[in-house]
């Protein structure tokens, strides 16, 4: 602890993140955690969790991995290559750490897709990649190309992304609108279904099994 102590008397987050009322007020508000509780009230309490979690240093998790390299200042190797994937789920604290891995006459590769966007819980926004742009300075290479899906399910997703297409070379492939029950009664082996939670997926193979399909959860 002796050693976090003093580094963080010495060094701070200003350059990524001010240690403003404003700051944290507007942190609090995008996660929604404030409630009608003013945050100059919260805003105590939120430093000192923040000052006991550097110093409980004999339990390192995730999130210390990544703050901590910067909070005490430590020397990164330099490349000169950086690259980024889903960089729209990036950080302050993740951008910052691919700057310092990069030298200064180095190349960044930033690839994301804001409408992918799913990591709001670690500080991610929707301005992720405009931040990267503005801070290394990058241009912009449009990937809407998709080499993935046939054209059916190509032609769905641009109900929700207009710029997207398919390749020349994709097939028509089709798309079928089910209820859960008729879901069920059509999965088969070599059936995969794809869902944004793990929980139904879950319910789903045990129900499967019972019914004598075979199902596991990769």
């Amino acid at each position: 602890p002796q050693p976090l102590a003093a580094a963080f008397g010495t060094w701070t987050m200003e350059s990524i993140m001010p240690d403003t009322i404003e700051a944290w007020g507007e942190l609090g508000a995008r996660f929604d955690v404030l409630g009608s509780t003013p945050i100059a009230s919260l805003l105590p309490h939120c430093r000192r969790i923040l000052h006991s979690s550097i110093f409980y240093a004999h339990v390192i998790d995730y999130d210390d991995m990544i703050y901590l390299p910067l909070l005490l200042g430590l020397r990164f190797f330099r490349n000169d290559w950086v690259l980024i994937d889903e960089a729209q789920d990036t950080n302050a604290v993740r951008r910052e750490l691919a700057a310092r891995m990069l030298r200064p006459d180095g190349r960044l590769v930033a690839v994301g897709d804001p409408h992918q966007a799913i990591y709001g819980f670690t500080g991610a926004d929707g301005r992720s990649l405009d931040a990267i742009r503005e801070k290394f300075p990058a241009c912009t290479l449009h990937l809407s190309v998709s080499w993935r899906c046939p054209r059916a399910v190509v032609d769905v997703a641009r109900t929700y992304v207009g710029h997207i297409r398919p390749a020349a070379t994709a097939p028509a492939g089709e798309t079928a609108t089910e209820t859960y029950r008729e879901m069920l009664a059509s999965v088969a082996p070599g059936t995969a279904v794809l869902c944004r939670f793990n929980a139904p997926l879950v319910d789903l193979c045990f129900r499967l099994i019972r019914e004598g399909k075979p199902a596991k959860i990769e």
